[in-house]
Parts: structure tokens; sequence; C-alpha cells
């Protein structure tokens, strides 16, 4: 393979590939699946004897996890959340959903002889 000429290779990723400077839907929700795991290796030596003592360790957790800048996009999660995802959210429906089932029929009718 060629190297990449001069003018590329000191172009930052971002601005070469014509891409935003914000990272890919495959990091990010690498990321969200990484959350659970690393939760649960933080807890995992630790006993909680009630359901709200867990709760409260668990958020403690989520929000140092939350507000920790990672190295590649150079922002922490609660800080993409806040520019990329929380612009696209839309409010919940005034009105709670109802699963119904349809089912499309058809009459037939039988030639007469």
């Amino acid at each position: 393979m060629s190297e990449p000429s001069r003018r590329h290779r000191f172009e930052p990723d971002g601005e070469r590939k014509g891409r935003s400077g914000r990272p890919n839907r495959g990091t990010l929700d690498r990321r969200v699946e990484d959350a659970p795991s690393a939760l649960r290796a933080r807890l995992r030596n630790q006993r909680f004897f009630s359901l709200p003592e867990l709760n409260t360790a668990i958020r403690d957790l989520l929000d140092h996890l939350n507000d920790r800048v990672t190295r590649h996009p150079g922002a922490s999660r609660r800080e993409i959340f806040d520019q990329v995802e929380r612009a696209a959210l839309k409010s919940l429906p005034a009105e709670p959903y109802v699963f119904s089932e349809w089912k499309q029929c058809t009459v037939g009718l039988a030639p007469i002889n």
C-alpha cells in the first residue's frame, strides 16, 4: 500500500474522511454495552442489605461513568448526550400506548351453479 500524502497525514481524521467530529454510532453503542459490565465489576465484591442501598451505589457509579471524559471523542457520555441526542428527543405522548391486534379478513363468495 502507498503511504498517505503529507497533507493527509497531518489532517484530523474527521476532516480527511469527510465526517463530523462526533463519534460514530458503533463506538457509542459499544460504550453503552460496556457500561453494565463495568458497573458489575465495581460492585462485585460489595454486599448490600437493601435495594435502596444497591440503587444508591449504582447511581453513584453511573454518574461517575457518565461524567468521565473519554480519550477518543474527547468528551464525556453526558456531554455527547447533551450535544447530540437531547435535541432529537420527543416528548412522551399524552395517552399511554394500547396494544391491539388487527386481522384483515376477506369474504369469499362461492360461485353459484
